[in-house]
């Protein structure tokens, strides 16, 4: 809010409600490459989505899936 901010960022669901409240507009980590991909500055968002697995970033399959189907390459 000091930073008057145009966007928050956030993965944390209690976060994410906190900022809700506060009238604050809120993406995650998927959503900021879901616009980079339609933008065009992704090639695909499938080796986006492996490598934040990879790094240990949980995301549920079911959602993973979802993603691809919806954004497929």
């Amino acid at each position: 809010m000091e930073l008057q901010a145009g966007l928050v960022i956030l993965d944390d669901l209690e976060g994410r409600q906190i900022a809700r409240q506060k009238s604050l507009p809120v993406t995650g980590t998927i959503g900021v490459l879901i616009e980079a991909r339609e933008r065009g500055l992704l090639i695909s968002i499938r080796r986006e989505l492996d490598r934040l697995i990879e790094a240990g970033v949980w995301l549920d399959e079911l959602f993973y899936h979802r993603i691809l189907q919806e954004f497929s390459e």
